[in-house]
């Protein structure tokens, strides 16, 4: 079961980095007024959900300390002090390796109680591990759309 899991994490980056070397640069901190993140928000943001899915299996992943600005409730207007796109990508496919190698082999730890990520009481740590796939899709998608709408 966790192979479907890594392969999430390994499909989806491959999408997200496609999208965003596509993404036209001086786009990427621009945002719909009716949205409020820009496309690096969300990036950067999903390099923060990874650390919670490692949190939630036992994988080690480093934090730098730009991840503060891509916490929920931050604000999506871009800051001086934001990464840049190489910096995020870059995190971006070291944290795929590390967590499709971390989730390969942690089956037995999926099925162990866990706080829940959303809502309250406790759940299992497979299904945190679920709504996080499913929000960091949601997220790959919100850059997706950007990238369409600002494009044209």
């Amino acid at each position: 079961m966790t192979s479907a899991y890594s392969g999430h994490v390994l499909s989806t980056t491959q999408l997200l980095l496609r999208w965003l070397r596509t993404f036209p640069i001086e786009s990427l901190t621009k945002r719909p007024d009716w949205l409020a993140n820009c496309a690096l928000w969300h990036a950067g943001h999903i390099a923060g959900n990874r650390r919670a899915v490692g949190r939630l299996i036992g994988c080690d992943l480093d934090s730098p300390e730009w991840l503060v600005h891509f916490e929920p409730g931050a604000s999506g207007e871009a800051a001086e002090d934001w990464p840049n796109l190489d910096q995020i990508l870059a995190d971006l496919e070291a944290t795929a390796d590390r967590l499709s190698t971390c989730l390969d082999a942690s089956e037995a730890k999926l099925d162990a109680p866990a706080e829940r990520i959303l809502g309250e009481g406790t759940g299992t740590a497979r299904e945190n591990l679920l709504f996080l796939c499913y929000h960091e899709a949601f997220h790959v998608g919100q850059i997706e759309q950007m990238r369409k709408l600002l494009a044209s």
